[in-house]
């Protein structure tokens, strides 16, 4: 019992787990910028966004990845508007459902 218990722990849901940031148009024209990802395997790409590949993914399990980035000024004319800072996708293989996932935002 305690080895089948292990073992559904052990399992591995999600393998080769990429997490994409990036800052959306709206954002960008507003100034916002990421200044920082802050994870081993964080690379920046040339769009000025920044890819993680994080691998593989085990039942219960969670992982951090921690952003910097700069704050919208306000629009031209003066008024407040909300404005989305970042746009995360991710994309991995789901080993249950034996299927590619691909998330958008």
């Amino acid at each position: 019992a305690f080895g089948d218990a292990l073992g559904g722990i052990l399992s591995v849901v999600a393998q080769n787990v990429s997490v994409n940031i990036k800052v959306p148009d709206v954002g960008g024209a507003l100034g916002v910028s990421i200044l920082n990802v802050k994870h081993d395997k964080a690379v920046k790409q040339e769009d000025g966004s920044f890819r993680v590949d994080i691998g593989d993914f085990y039942a219960e399990e969670s992982r951090d990845i921690i952003v910097e980035t700069s704050l919208s000024r306000k629009a031209d004319d003066g008024n407040e508007v909300e404005v989305p800072h970042l746009e995360v996708c991710i994309s991995y293989l789901d080993t249950i459902k034996k299927k590619l996932i691909k998330d958008k935002p």
